[in-house]
This record gives C-alpha cells, structure tokens and sequence, in this order.
C-alpha cells in the first residue's frame, strides 16, 4: 500500500486507526487486548488452536471452519491459554442456545484445549488435527529405531570385549555406518534452525508439491531439491 499509494506508511497506518476505521468507537475496544468475542460466527464445525503474534505473546484463537480464512472466519480470540479465564469468557459472551448448535471441534492434544471444548461446548465431537497425530506416530517410530540402534551398539561393545578377552580378532557385521533415506522434521530444525512444527510443515509442502499421501515418507533428496541444497550438503547433518 505504501509503495503503490506513495505514502508514509506510518502515517498512513496511523490515520486509519484514528480516522478511518471507527476504531475509538469500536464496541470491543476496552477489552481488545485481553480478548475479542463474535457470538454470531459461531458454526457446527470449529477449530480451537494457539498461536503467537507478536514478541511471542501466545494467543487462543477459535475460527469457523466453514468460513475457510474469510469474513467471519473468527468466532473469538483470548489473551493466554489459560482454560479457566478463557472458558468464563466463553461461557459469559456466547449464549448457551447458541454453543447448542456447535457439532464438531478440531483441536490439538493440549489438556487445556481439551477442557475448553468439554466445558464449554459439551455436545461437539473432539476431532485431534492430523498434524498432531503425524507428529505423536513419527516421533515414537524416531524414538524405537534410536533405541534398537543403541541396543546395537551395546551388543557389538560386548562382542568386541569378549573377542579381546580371548584374544582373537573381533569382526564386525557391518563395517558401514547407519545409513538411511527418510528425512524427518527434526532433521531439519537441526539443519535450518527453525522449529520443530515448521519441519513438520515442510514436509506436509513437500508432499503436497510432490502428490504423495500424508502418511509417505520424505526423502533427504527430495527435502534437498525442494530447498535449494546439495544432497550432500544435507547428508553431513543426518545422523542419529
């Protein structure tokens, strides 16, 4: 807007707030930094997440599925994600005949969110997001091959020890190091310095680029290609 308006883009900002958009008049001003309410948003199926704006201030935000991102989309977004406060706000702003008509919310695997949803909209199903399922399911496959690969080493420390013992030569079974194809999300929060979720994000874009399903793995080439890095490059970071 600055830039195709020719403007000073604070002052611009400024006089939009203060002129333009009634926001002195606005209803909800007095409380819009604790929290913003639309009752009349309200839809059968919903979705209840956290996120954090800016300087890292954690927000709950519940949105109307059926809106998809537009007017409307927000049903109410809450300072926090303390369950108490926010289900008193909840339960104060939206009339009981109303949260009735909820059917279904999405939610992730948070305790909080979880008692929100059961206070305050005891009739809707709970659906968990696939995100977090993915995340749970790869995180456990992660968590039994490093135990099966130190299991490993323990045997072959021992076999070693004995060889030694008896003084013959130990060999080995396999000389190679562990190798491996899959590429997973905290492979690349070691490799770009982001979060682990964003890797998870990552790989839900590589997928989708690429038209595999949901519950295909990625490869350290495909990440390679898609991100602009040698596979080599990669390769020098995955390890277990």
């Amino acid at each position: 807007m600055e830039t195709y308006l020719g403007v000073n883009g604070r002052n611009f900002q400024r006089q939009y707030k203060e002129k333009l958009s009634d926001f002195y008049t606005w209803k909800q001003v007095l409380h819009a930094d604790r929290y913003i309410v639309y009752p009349k948003n309200l839809g059968p199926c919903l979705t209840i997440d956290e996120t954090a704006l800016s300087n890292g201030e954690l927000y709950t935000i519940i949105t109307n599925k059926a809106r998809k991102g537009k007017k409307g989309t927000i049903v109410g977004m809450f300072k926090g994600t303390q369950s108490s406060d926010i289900i008193k706000l909840i339960l104060e702003h939206y009339p009981a005949q109303q949260r009735k008509i909820v059917r279904e919310v999405t939610l992730d695997m948070a305790g909080n969110m979880n008692l929100i949803i059961k206070k305050c909209f005891p009739k809707a199903t709970r659906v968990i997001d696939r995100f977090h399922v993915q995340k749970l399911a790869y995180e456990t496959v992660q968590d039994i091959r490093i135990k099966h690969r130190w299991e490993t080493l323990d045997a072959e420390n021992k076999a070693y020890k004995d060889a030694k013992a008896k003084g013959i030569e130990y060999i080995p079974e396999i000389l190679a190091k562990t190798k491996r194809i899959c590429i997973y999300a905290k492979d690349i929060q070691r490799i770009t310095g982001k979060s682990e979720k964003t890797g998870y994000r990552i790989l839900d874009n590589i997928r989708k680029r690429l038209g595999k399903e949901p519950h295909q793995f990625v490869t350290i080439k495909e990440f390679a290609d898609f991100a602009g890095f040698a596979t080599e490059e990669v390769k020098e970071y995955i390890y277990d």
